[in-house]
């Protein structure tokens, strides 16, 4: 601080002190979050830098593929719904036993022939976002006529629960480029 003025000596303080704050008010906060609130909103690009517990982030994990796998069977007895009426339609959940790592969640086959592929991407907030892997936006990209999302919006919130079919997702997600393994997408219906 050699050479500053009294002004920027104060201020420079200031800064210090404000910076203190943050950081302190910062682990208050993290502290009493649950992992889906403090894991939610962090974006991929900054959580590499920040530390956080394993078993935090273990339930964070379980919780959210719960959550997903919950997506999966609402739009999978759906799907067999609409179209039990239909001859030598088979609607197939792929994960209803375990997670298959497939691209793509459901597919229904006609005469033993896939005509649709689905993914199903559940949220437990109000906002349209959610997280596509690599693996499964080049999937999307190389089977554009046959794919289909379901984004499942308030999962868990009763009559405020409700999907959007993404059935053009060549069109609004085309060109894409992925800095990571996953992106956050935006849907704007």
């Amino acid at each position: 601080m050699k050479g500053l003025s009294e002004q920027d000596k104060i201020y420079n303080n200031e800064i210090s002190e404000l910076y203190k704050s943050f950081n302190k008010k910062i682990k208050e906060i993290t502290a009493f979050l649950t992992p889906k609130q403090l894991l939610g909103p962090i974006d991929s690009r900054i959580i590499k830098n920040f530390s956080y517990n394993r078993n935090m982030f273990r339930l964070y994990s379980k919780e959210t593929q719960n959550l997903g796998r919950q997506g999966e069977k609402r739009i999978f007895y759906g799907l067999r719904e609409i179209n039990k009426k239909e001859k030598n339609i088979e609607v197939i959940w792929n994960n209803e036993k375990k997670e298959s790592g497939k691209p793509y969640d459901i597919i229904i086959k006609k005469n033993d022939k896939v005509v649709q592929y689905i993914e199903v991407k559940t949220t437990h907030t109000d906002e349209k976002k959610f997280w596509i892997s690599k693996n499964e936006y080049e999937f999307a990209m190389k089977q554009r006529e046959k794919y289909k999302l379901y984004l499942i919006i308030n999962a868990g919130a009763g009559v405020d629960t409700y999907y959007e079919e993404i059935e053009n997702f060549y069109e609004k997600y085309n060109n894409l480029s992925f800095e990571v393994k996953s992106r956050e997408l935006i849907y704007n219906g």
